[in-house]
C-alpha cells in the first residue's frame, strides 16, 4: 500500500463546494468520523478524523469549483471556520480514501461549551458520519480585541493581567490597539466575551475560533495521479526568522503569494511568484498567528504560522 502525505493544514478557501459534470462514481463514496478516545479528561486535546472511503473496484471523481472536502459540527454547532483539504479535482482510485485530521485543544478554543456526551457529525463526501465522545466543558480560550482609538497596551495591562491571559499577538495604532489573547480561567469563552464585547474600551472582542486541519493524507493500492491541485507547506512553524514556503501545482502557473495577520489585515503580496519554493524574512514581524494564503486563477491553499520571539 502506497500512502502519499498532500500536506499539512492544507487549505482551499471557498464558500461551497459546486458539482460538475465530470463528477463520477460520487454516490459510491462514503464519510466517516472519529475520535482517538472515548472519554477525555478536563483540558485533554481531543484528535478527530473525517474520512472520504472508496470502496468500490472504480475510481471515484469529485470536481470542485471552490469549496472543501470536509467540515465536522460539534452538538450543531460550528467555531468559525471548519475546512479540509480540496483538490480540483479530488480523485479516488479503488479502495482509496482521503483522511483530514483536526486536534482539537479546548484550552485555545473554549470547546465543548458543556460537560457530558458530545455529537460529533462530520461532513464530506459521502452521507454525514457520527460518532460520540464524553467531555468536560472548558474554560478559557483564545480571544481577538480591537480597543477604540487612543487606548493603549499599557491601559489594556491590568485586564491582561486580571484575566491570565497569554499574548499571542499585540500591536497598536492610530485606530487602537489590538491583538490576540489565549485567556485562561474558570469561566466559558462565551461567558468571558459577553462581559467585554459591549466594553466601551474595546471596538472588538470576539472568541477565535477558527482552526485548520493539521494533517491530510490519502491512502490507495493504486493511484494514477491526475494533478492534485495547489499545495503549499510552510516551515518551520513557529518561526522566527525564516520563512520557507513550498508550493505545487498541478501545472506552472503564476500565483499570488499574500499573509494576513490575526485580525484579518493584509500584511504581505506578492502577485508574480513562479516557481516552487520562496523565503519570507519574519524577523521584523510582531509575533502572533498569521495565515498564509497562495492563490492561482482555479484555486487557492493557506496555511496558518505563528511568529514568535
Amino acid at each position: 500500500m502506497i500512502r502519499w502525505i498532500l500536506s499539512v493544514s492544507l487549505m482551499v478557501s471557498a464558500a461551497g463546494v459546486f458539482a460538475q459534470p465530470q463528477d463520477r462514481n460520487v454516490d459510491a463514496l462514503e464519510t466517516s468520523i472519529t475520535t482517538d478516545k472515548a472519554s477525555y479528561a478536563e483540558g485533554e486535546p481531543i484528535e478527530i478524523r473525517i474520512t472520504n472511503a472508496n470502496p468500490t473496484d472504480s475510481s471515484a471523481v469529485k470536481e470542485f469549483l471552490v469549496g472543501c472536502s470536509t467540515s465536522f459540527t460539534l452538538n450543531g454547532l460550528s467555531p468559525d471556520f471548519y475546512c479540509g483539504a480540496a483538490a480540483f479535482p479530488v480523485i479516488f482510485p479503488a479502495y482509496s480514501a482521503l483522511t483530514v485530521v483536526w486536534r482539537m485543544e479546548p484550552i485555545d478554543m473554549g470547546w465543548p461549551t458543556r460537560s457530558g456526551q458530545h455529537l460529533l457529525v462530520g461532513y464530506g463526501m459521502g452521507e454525514p458520519g457520527m460518532t460520540t465522545f464524553e467531555a468536560p466543558a472548558a474554560t478559557g480560550g483564545r480571544v481577538i480585541f480591537l480597543t477604540v482609538p487612543g487606548l493603549t497596551l499599557d491601559d489594556l495591562a491590568p485586564l491582561r493581567n486580571s484575566l491570565n491571559a497569554e499574548v499571542l499577538g499585540e500591536s497598536e495604532g492610530a485606530g487602537g490597539a489590538f491583538g490576540e489573547w489565549r485567556i485562561r480561567g474558570e469561566q466559558p469563552l462565551d461567558t468571558l466575551v459577553a462581559q467585554y464585547e459591549l466594553d466601551a474600551r474595546f471596538q472588538r472582542f470576539e472568541a477565535n475560533r477558527e482552526m485548520y486541519p493539521v494533517e491530510s493524507f490519502f491512502t490507495a493500492d493504486e493511484y494514477a495521479s491526475p494533478g492534485l491541485g495547489l499545495q503549499i507547506v510552510a516551515f518551520p512553524n513557529p518561526v522566527s526568522e525564516t520563512l520557507e514556503l513550498a508550493i505545487s501545482t498541478p501545472q506552472p502557473q503564476e500565483a499570488t503569494l499574500e499573509v494576513f495577520d490575526a485580525l484579518g489585515r493584509r500584511t504581505y503580496r506578492d502577485t508574480n511568484w513562479r516557481g516552487d519554493s520562496r523565503q519570507l524574512d519574519v524577523s521584523q514581524w510582531p509575533p502572533g498567528l498569521y495565515t498564509v494564503r497562495v492563490s492561482t486563477r482555479d484555486a487557492s491553499s493557506m496555511q496558518r504560522v505563528t511568529v514568535v520571539r
